[in-house]
C-alpha cells in the first residue's frame, strides 16, 4: 500500500480505504486468500493493520499543523486496531477520547461498543450503540443493539427474556431495513429467531424463519465464508435431527476456521454419536438373541397407554405399525418396541438416543429432545410407544466410514408412552440453545 500525499481530504480517504479494505481483508477472508491461507491468517490480517497504522502516521500528530481534526485521526487509529478478534485496550483509549472530542463519529461509537461487547459489558456497549443512534441511525449499531438485548436475556426471567429477545427480533428487522443485502444482519437476524424458538414456544415457523435468514446470509460473500454462519445453521439442522446437513454444516465452519476448538469438539461429537448409533442399529444393542426374544414377546397392548385412542370422537383407533412399514416424514399409527440400548453419554443433540426393536425384529434409532439426560424410566428393556412418529435417513459419511440408518423423531413429548406412561415432569426438561458468530 503505497504512502501517497495530497490534500487533507485525499489523505483522510486514504486513511478511511485503508481501514475499510483491512476489515474486508478479515470478514472475506477466504475469498480473498483461499482456505489455504487460514492457518496463517491472523499473521496476514496483522501485516494489513501494521500497514494500515503508517498510513493514518502519515496523518500530522500537531493538530496545528493538521487540518484533519484530531478526534477523526484518533477514531481511525481506534478503528483499525479494533479489527483484532480479541478487545484491545489501546484501541478502546483511542476511540474513548475520539467521542468525547466529537460524539457525532459514528464509526468509532460502534467500535467502541464492540470493544465493550468483546469484554462482554453489556452496559457498557449498550450504552454505545445506543449513544450512537442517537446521533444517526445506522445499521451497524442496530444490528450490535439487537446481540445486547438478546445476550442480556440470557439472565433475565422468563417474561422478561422472551420480551428482550423479541425487542432483538425487532432490531435486526431495523438493520436490514436499512441494507437487504447485508450478510451480516441477515445472521444476526437468524440468530434472534432461533434464541425465539428456544425462549417460547418452540415453535416450528420460527425454526423456519431462523434458517430462511440463515439461506439469505448465504448469497452474500461475507455470510458465505462466515465459519458462523455455518455452524449455527447445522445447530439448528441438529436440533431438527437432519444429521446429513448438521455433519456437512459443522464440516464446513470448521474448514474455515480450523482454529476454533469449540468447532472441532462439536464435529468431534456428531462424529463419535453418528459412528456408536449406526454401530448399535447394526447389531441391535448388543443384546442376545435368545434374551431379545423374550423381551419382544412380553409387549402388550398395555405398553400403548392411551396412545391409540381416535383422534376425534367416534373416529377409529389408531393402529400398531411395523416399524418396516414407515416412510421417511410423519406417519399415521403407533410404533412399539422395546429399548435396548441407552445413548446419553455424548453432548449432542438429541440429548438421549434410544435404540429400538419391534416384534417384527426391526431396529430404528429414537431421537428424544426436551427430556433430561436423567431419565430413570428409558433404559434398557423398557416398552416404548410413540405415536405418528417423523421418520428420517441419516445416511452420510464421516471421515471416510459410511453411515447409514434410521432415525425416529416425535411430533411432541405428548406422543411418547414408557412402559404405558407418559414422562414425569421432572424428565422433561425444554432444550435450550444459543447461536453467535465471532462478533458476539
Amino acid at each position: 500500500m503505497a504512502e501517497k500525499g495530497g490534500s487533507p481530504d485525499e489523505k483522510l480517504q486514504q486513511c478511511e480505504d485503508a481501514i475499510a479494505d483491512l476489515y474486508a481483508a478479515r470478514n472475506n477472508f477466504v475469498e480473498r486468500y483461499g482456505v489455504d491461507k487460514i492457518p496463517v491468517r491472523r499473521s496476514i490480517i496483522n501485516e494489513q493493520l501494521q500497514e494500515c497504522l503508517r498510513v493514518i502516521d502519515t496523518i500530522p500528530a500537531d493538530a496545528s499543523t493538521s487540518l484533519i481534526p484530531s478526534a477523526k485521526v484518533l477514531a481511525l487509529r481506534g478503528c483499525a486496531l479494533s479489527v483484532s478478534e480479541e478487545p484491545c485496550d489501546e484501541a478502546r483509549d483511542f476511540l474513548s477520547q475520539a467521542v468525547k472530542l466529537d460524539p457525532s463519529l459514528i464509526d468509532a461509537w460502534n467500535a467502541l461498543g464492540e470493544y465493550y461487547w468483546k469484554k462482554e459489558d453489556l452496559s457498557a456497549a449498550k450504552n454505545c450503540f445506543t449513544c450512537c443512534l442517537n446521533q444517526k441511525k445506522n445499521k451497524t449499531s442496530l444490528r450490535y443493539l439487537s446481540m445486547v438485548l438478546r445476550k442480556d436475556s440470557f439472565s433475565q426471567d422468563q417474561d422478561a427474556k422472551v420480551s428482550l429477545i423479541k425487542e432483538s427480533v425487532a432490531k435486526s428487522k431495523e438493520a436490514l431495513s436499512m441494507d437487504i443485502k447485508d450478510g451480516n444482519s441477515w445472521m444476526v437476524l437468524g440468530n434472534a429467531y432461533v434464541a425465539l424458538f428456544f425462549a417460547e414456544s418452540q415453535s416450528p415457523a420460527v425454526l423456519k424463519q431462523a434458517l430462511g435468514a440463515y439461506n439469505q446470509s448465504e448469497k452474500d460473500a461475507l455470510g458465505a465464508n462466515s465459519a458462523d454462519l455455518h455452524h449455527n445453521r447445522a445447530v439448528v439442522y441438529q436440533f431438527q435431527q437432519n444429521y446429513a446437513a448438521a455433519w456437512e454444516g459443522f464440516q464446513h465452519a470448521l474448514q474455515l476456521d480450523p482454529e476454533s476448538d469449540e468447532f472441532r469438539k462439536t464435529t468431534d461429537c456428531i462424529n463419535e454419536w453418528l459412528t456408536a448409533v449406526n454401530s448399535l442399529v447394526e447389531n441391535k444393542g448388543g443384546v442376545k438373541t435368545k434374551r431379545l426374544r423374550s423381551m419382544l414377546q412380553s409387549l402388550s397392548d398395555a405398553d400403548l397407554g392411551n396412545l391409540s385412542a381416535p383422534k376425534s370422537k367416534g373416529g377409529p383407533t389408531l393402529p400398531v405399525v411395523s416399524l418396516s412399514s414407515l416412510t421417511e416424514g410423519q406417519n399415521e399409527g403407533v410404533v412399539l418396541g422395546r429399548v435396548v440400548a441407552v445413548v446419553t453419554d455424548i453432548v449432542v443433540l438429541p440429548p438421549v438416543t434410544c435404540i429400538v426393536v419391534d416384534k417384527d425384529d426391526q431396529c430404528i434409532a429414537v431421537g428424544l429432545v426436551n427430556v433430561s439426560k436423567q431419565l430413570p424410566s428409558v433404559r434398557q428393556g423398557a416398552a416404548i410407544a410413540i405415536r405418528c412418529p417423523i421418520v428420517q435417513r441419516i445416511k452420510v459419511t464421516c471421515h471416510g466410514k459410511a453411515v447409514d440408518f434410521t432415525c425416529l423423531t416425535l411430533a411432541s413429548i405428548a406422543s411418547l408412552r414408557i412402559n404405558g406412561q407418559p414422562l414425569r415432569v421432572e424428565e422433561i426438561a425444554l432444550h435450550t440453545s444459543d447461536v453467535s458468530h465471532k462478533s458476539e
